[in-house]
């Protein structure tokens, strides 16, 4: 790291400027809506300010009058209900709420890429992050999801995880609060256990401060939907609703499984074993699914993601130049993607980019996982994207 100048540093803070500049930029130009899961994390979060109760009414069609108590994890209404006592309730302070995540995942990011190699490769890491402005105009998960997955990413390239007890704390806080928000990064949990046994002590009481805030943040939501439900619930109810369309079961059927007299779990549950004996049933069907699932996953088109479609009809429709740099930001996060997945395989092939190496087994499951839960598109990739921006600067800084 020392070989390389000090002047790397100016670059990579001027980068970090431009982006700040860049989404501020992004929000002023937007024209903020609520769109199908941000009208459920809004719907939420003025509950919690209102009625002090994490409930809301189902409005979208299939599950008219249904009342979803567990339907979503808690991560994020919990931070927008915060915002909206703290600045209000309109969209402004979620979306620069967003604004603020980013950056820090931006410098965690840019953290870690210094961390596996140099300067440089900081520098290279936040070009390759900077750009990428797809989720802040979103009153969504994806940017706070980024900065908890940045910071993790610092934690494993770093080895910072075990190095001191306020960092363990610090990692299994965020690691909680990130499974709280998208229950799909208990992707971590794999690579970090396997990082505690391969550290120097495989000190107890450090993997003790690391797993009593995670434990707490977890066991507080599971102990409230045991005392509500009577029965286990560590992140939400709609694991069957995300798998039951493509595979050709509507998602009204959650609604006559609930009114067949079963609760929200319960009914979750028995639409989830549908699903697996429907993708049991016609095996090559389910491969065919779970093939495009893997392609769709790092595929950045509109053709697959309604989302990306929508900030440009709506989002952005009466700003031609934010539309102009939209597309530019797709197309920067098609190479990024691109990058990131040919630095995985050579740091797979290349053992002395060992920093880079311990990166690959959280990308791995979070693909199997992703795959195997869930459909596959630009926004639900984003957690992964701070590890695909380490190795793809690594690639590039180091070929």
């Amino acid at each position: 790291m020392t070989s390389v100048p000090r002047s790397w540093d100016y670059g990579t803070a001027l980068v970090v400027v431009l982006a700040l500049a860049l989404r501020v930029y992004a929000v002023e130009c937007a024209v903020p809506s609520d769109m199908w899961d941000a009208q459920d994390y809004r719907d939420l979060a003025q509950s919690l300010v209102h009625r002090h109760e994490y409930a809301r009414i189902g409005n979208s069609g299939w599950d008219d009058g249904l009342v979803h108590r567990a339907y979503r994890p808690p991560g994020y209404p919990f931070f927008r209900a915060g915002l909206m006592v703290a600045f209000g309730e309109g969209p402004t302070p979620a979306l620069y709420f967003n604004v603020v995540s980013e950056i820090v995942a931006l410098c965690f990011v840019i953290a870690a890429a210094r961390s596996a190699s140099d300067r440089r490769g900081g520098l290279i890491a936040a070009v390759l992050f900077a750009p990428v402005i797809l989720f802040v105009t979103n009153q969504l998960t994806e940017s706070v999801s980024l900065a908890f997955a940045a910071v993790l990413t610092w934690g494993l390239v770093d080895r910072s995880v075990w190095r001191s007890r306020a960092h363990a704390i610090l990692m299994g806080s965020i690691l909680g609060l990130a499974i709280l928000t998208r229950p799909i990064s208990v992707f971590w949990a794999p690579a970090l256990a396997i990082d505690w046994w391969r550290s120097a002590d495989k000190s107890a009481r450090r993997l003790a401060e690391a797993l009593g805030p995670l434990l707490a943040l977890i066991g507080a939501w599971t102990l409230r939907n045991y005392l509500l439900f009577g029965t286990f619930v560590w992140s939400s109810t709609n694991l069957g609703v995300h798998n039951a369309a493509e595979l050709h079961i509507p998602w009204a059927r959650l609604t006559e499984l609930r009114r067949s007299g079963l609760d929200e779990p319960r009914a979750d549950r028995a639409l989830v074993r549908e699903v697996v004996a429907v993708a049991v049933s016609q095996p090559y069907e389910t491969f065919l699914l779970l093939k495009q699932r893997l392609t769709d996953l790092f595929s950045v088109s509109e053709s697959n993601c309604v989302e990306l479609e929508y900030s440009r009809t709506h989002v952005y429709a009466e700003s031609p130049r934010m539309l102009d740099i939209l597309h530019y930001s797709v197309l920067w996060l098609r190479m990024t993607h691109a990058v990131g997945v040919v630095g995985a395989f050579t740091a797979a092939l290349r053992p002395a980019r060992e920093a880079e190496r311990r990166l690959l087994l959280p990308f791995v499951v979070f693909v199997v996982l992703q795959c195997l839960i869930s459909r596959g598109d630009v926004r639900l990739i984003a957690p992964l994207l701070p590890i695909l921006t380490v190795l793809g600067a690594g690639l590039v800084n180091r070929g």
